[in-house]
């Protein structure tokens, strides 16, 4: 008899938790050579509410919600963005006011070997752009957002290198008026930004944001795709960490000029970032 009632609670306690999983949305199939995903992009109230992304070498667009896969937004790369390999980064606020967050992309002018960088701030839902650096005697960093003196309004920075590079560089920092209290959203998971400086020589430092404590692999590839240095792997905690690399491989040796790549991955997620070191 107990064991009767220990079947029947099985079969009770399998049906109920099955009704559980209901299946809510089946994308349609997307190509391997396209990005992804999902990203926090409207604010409502002190949250984010994310949508569907898809990012491919010729255009980037916002899905209409967080299961569609019809457009709202979309941009299509400049051919200076197309040569600096369509990196476009969501800045992870709001500095218009619309209550969705803006992007930056950059820009490359030249060839991938000897070419001077420019970036803008982009307001993909009206396709305005809302600051831009893009100067024929001038190399720009990517650009950070920080409220660095403390008023509670939110400042652009970025460096100001020197085209052609003179050994020197300057910083630029600008005032958006706009309030840093709750504007920001967090990463979901983690963050990946831009390595400092870019281009190097020989030496760069990586920096990375985690949302907890996680198991962290931070790797250097070769433009063919060759893994050449592994310069983490190890268990950190959550918050801000920075990595320097020296320019050399597993053997201590190094490289030449080149464009390489470093990746970070975390779990089942991973994030690739492309860098140039000019000699």
């Amino acid at each position: 008899m107990k064991k009767s009632y220990f079947l029947l609670a099985i079969i009770l306690f399998s049906v109920t938790a099955s009704a559980q999983w209901i299946n809510r949305w089946t994308s349609q199939p997307i190509s391997y050579t396209t990005l992804t995903g999902w990203f926090n992009y409207e604010k409502t109230g002190d949250s984010w509410k994310q949508r569907f992304y898809y990012l491919d070498s010729l255009k980037f667009m916002i899905y209409a919600d967080h299961f569609s896969q019809s457009p709202q937004y979309t941009y299509n790369f400049t051919a200076a963005e197309r040569l600096a390999g369509q990196q476009l980064y969501s800045i992870a606020m709001d500095v218009t006011g619309d209550n969705l967050t803006e992007f930056y992309i950059l820009s490359w002018y030249g060839n991938t070997t000897n070419y001077r960088q420019g970036f803008k701030i982009l307001d993909i839902a009206t396709n305005t752009v809302v600051f831009e650096k893009n100067e024929t005697s001038a190399w720009y960093s990517y650009p950070s957002f920080a409220d660095l003196d403390g008023d509670g309004n939110i400042e652009c920075y970025f460096i100001k290198y020197p085209y052609p590079y003179d050994g020197t560089y300057t910083y630029e920092v600008y005032s958006t008026n706009v309030s840093g209290i709750n504007n920001e959203n967090k990463p979901i998971r983690f963050e990946l930004k831009q390595n400092f400086p870019n281009p190097f020589n020989p030496s760069t430092e990586i920096e990375f944001s985690l949302n907890k404590s996680e198991n962290v692999r931070l790797e250097i590839f070769d433009i063919t795709g060759k893994s050449i240095k592994v310069l983490l792997n190890d268990n950190l905690d959550s918050g801000n960490h920075k990595i320097s690399w020296n320019g050399k491989n597993n053997f201590d040796e190094l490289l030449p000029t080149g464009v390489y790549f470093y990746r970070l991955n975390i779990a089942n997620n991973a994030e690739t970032r492309k860098m140039i070191m000019l000699k």
